[in-house]
């Protein structure tokens, strides 16, 4: 991909697409069609980029998306994986250093097809920063209000502002609680998975936990909670903790959650876990319940022809096999694709749209659908016995 300043000239008859929420899989799309000269607007109701934290660190698989979207990213790699018991026993490890230079996970690695670690908001604001200037800026404290469209024509985004856009197509990328997917495509409510998850980024210590940054780290009592341990940059490390026990209805304030989570898992690996929880800045502290959904075959039927759904709003999953932010990415790339390859000298009507829509949505959920459900799998193998499993195998292949 060469660089640009600016995007090409939009083809013949290209359309104008309304794209709400500019997170990953909202940028992901906006690129994409930037680097296609594709006319489009995006929308997010947050009234700046730095008003929420978007997330913690996440594992991009082999990055494949990012770089077809034109990305050159900071690269932590961890080349072991580390399981310990609640006392600090280690039960199982894994990684590019246990299988040498000759299996076959390593001959992939060698050709650059490994998983790296990277904030999700450094992801966001590299995303943010590759669109070229013709792409437009993105319009914040766009909260959306309603989706009208009389007929098969064009839809219109109407916002709590009270102003309006409209355009060919709609994209709603605005996560798992979608206002468009729940006023357009009436489905039951995201399913609890009865986990509550707390995050917080530290400076780790030398000792006594091996957080060398080429390291990743699980600890676990086998009797629902776990502590996950991952690089979030180069200076710091991510933990996660996670306990199966139903919604957490107490309040989240960053004392409640340090101090929920020191109860519950502060006296791990001989107090180690306690000493990490003390490093942590409150403001770095966050907390939430995991929820997903069942996956329908596609948007179409009950909805309107000339809107989608992508990333969180289409198929939000748990967060225990790492697939969520690389699907996001690939859906707005593969959109993208699809739009242009349909762009030609007429444009599309009601009937076009809603074909393209449908085959779209139809791959996209096809190869997410494995996954959402492996995902809400590992649920039950990484809070209880399962996960102390004495063999050196990445837990979600158990």
């Amino acid at each position: 991909m060469l660089p640009s300043s600016s995007p090409p000239p939009p083809p013949p008859s290209a359309p104008r697409t309304l794209i709400i929420g500019a997170g990953l899989a909202g940028l992901s799309l906006s690129l994409a069609l930037s680097h296609r000269g594709l006319p489009h607007a995006l929308f997010d109701a947050d009234p700046s980029p730095e008003h929420r934290r978007q997330g913690y660190s996440l594992t991009l698989q082999h990055g494949r998306a990012a770089a077809q979207l034109g990305l050159e990213l900071p690269r932590i790699a961890s080349t072991r994986h580390l399981v310990l018991d609640a006392q600090g026993g280690e039960v199982a490890s894994w990684g590019r250093e246990l299988w040498g230079a000759g299996g076959r996970r390593s001959r992939k690695a060698a050709r650059g097809h490994h998983n790296f670690h990277i904030s999700r908001s450094l992801l966001r604001d590299e995303l943010l920063g590759a669109r070229p200037e013709g792409a437009g800026p993105v319009s914040w404290g766009k909260r959306l209000a309603g989706v009208s469209a009389p007929g098969p024509g064009p839809v219109t985004a109407t916002f709590e502002d009270g102003s309006s856009a409209t355009g060919d197509v709609l994209v709603a990328a605005d996560g798992v609680h979608s206002f468009a997917r729940g006023s357009l495509f009436p489905s039951p409510p995201p399913r609890p998975s009865n986990v509550t998850v707390s995050l917080g980024i530290f400076a780790p210590p030398p000792a006594p936990l091996p957080l060398d940054f080429a390291t990743v780290v699980q600890i676990a009592d086998g009797e629902g909670g776990r502590l996950y341990l991952q690089p979030f940059d180069r200076e710091r490390y991510m933990w996660q903790f996670s306990h199966l026990d139903g919604p957490w209805s107490g309040r989240r304030e960053p004392a409640d959650i340090l101090s929920r989570t020191r109860r519950l898992a502060g006296r791990w690996a001989s107090g180690a876990v306690g000493e990490l929880l003390s490093l942590t800045p409150p403001e770095l502290v966050s907390s939430y319940s995991i929820v997903d959904r069942d996956l329908p075959r596609n948007f179409r039927g009950g909805g309107h022809p000339r809107v989608t759904f992508v990333g969180d709003a289409a198929h939000p999953m748990t967060p225990f096999k790492g697939w969520g932010g690389n699907a996001a990415l690939r859906d707005g790339l593969e959109l993208a694709r699809r739009i242009y390859s349909r762009c030609g000298a007429a444009p599309l009507d009601g009937g076009g749209w809603e074909e393209l829509l449908k085959d779209f949505e139809e791959d996209m959920l096809g190869k997410v659908r494995g996954k959402v459900e492996r995902s809400r799998e590992a649920v039950g193998k990484l809070h209880g016995r399962e996960v102390l499993t004495r063999s050196n195998q990445t837990r979600g292949s158990l």
